[in-house]
């Protein structure tokens, strides 16, 4: 009877601890919609993708670091969570002097987390525009070397 309530204790002891999520500390190559048409119709035509590195450091769930896109130069300086395989990322600090950014409030990613790849969409927030942010696809292959 003694070893069943020790083996219920530690059953329930390690029930009750969160799994931990897959680290995702390290350097992502990605691909954006950095062009993107939209019609009329509601539906949309990537006219061209552009390429980015996001480089991130995870502790706990919470995530940090930096969105360099290869086009104009910009960084994003980026934090959010990974919880359930879910990653949400926010930036509202940015290293340009593109005067089209200046009207961006901050840029949202989310992305689905399975192993070495991330796909999801990426929006700006632009407030003066009066409409819902518009979203694009991206996704992100873990960059050789960076585990």
């Amino acid at each position: 009877m003694r070893c069943l309530a020790l083996i219920l204790t530690a059953w329930a002891t390690a029930a009750s601890v969160p799994a931990t999520a897959q680290d995702l500390s390290g350097s992502w190559e990605v691909t954006w919609a950095q062009a993107v048409r939209y019609n009329r119709d509601g539906t949309s035509e990537v006219q061209r993708w552009g390429k980015a590195r996001l480089t991130l450091t995870q502790a706990g769930d919470s995530v940090r670091g930096h969105w360099r896109a290869d086009a104009g130069g910009v960084t994003w300086q980026v934090a959010g969570r990974v919880r359930d395989g879910v990653l949400r990322l926010s930036a509202t600090e940015r290293d340009s002097d593109d005067p089209e950014l200046a009207m961006v409030e901050r840029m949202e990613w989310e992305a689905m987390v399975e192993k070495d790849e991330l796909r999801g969409s990426v929006w700006m927030v632009i407030p003066r525009l009066g409409r819902e942010p518009r979203k694009r696809p991206w996704a992100g292959v873990r960059g050789s070397g960076s585990r």
